[in-house]
């Protein structure tokens, strides 16, 4: 009988480990491709039915700008510029 040494079975082992690993990669690759597929084809807009995502279009009449308001304030009118030198409030 052939004996068969620690490190030649420890070399097949491997060997055989990467064939696996080189098929599980191929196979993992091939269904992420399959997916990103599927999903760029699912997407569709709800407003004008398009291929883009919801957000990406503006439907007619719209203006691309916006009138902005949040740093307005409005005067008080319970202030009184007078009020400053008024000899009961200093």
């Amino acid at each position: 009988m052939f004996g068969v040494s620690d490190n030649t079975t420890i070399l097949a082992n491997l060997a055989a480990m990467d064939k696996q690993l080189v098929d599980l990669t191929k196979h993992v690759q091939g269904l992420t491709m399959a997916t990103k597929s599927q999903q760029v084809a699912a997407v569709k807009c709800d407003f004008c039915g398009e291929g883009h995502a919801n957000g990406e279009c503006v439907p007619e009449g719209v203006s691309e700008e916006a009138n902005y308001m949040g740093n307005y304030q409005k005067p008080n009118p319970y202030y009184n510029p007078g009020f400053n030198k008024h000899p009961n409030l200093n």
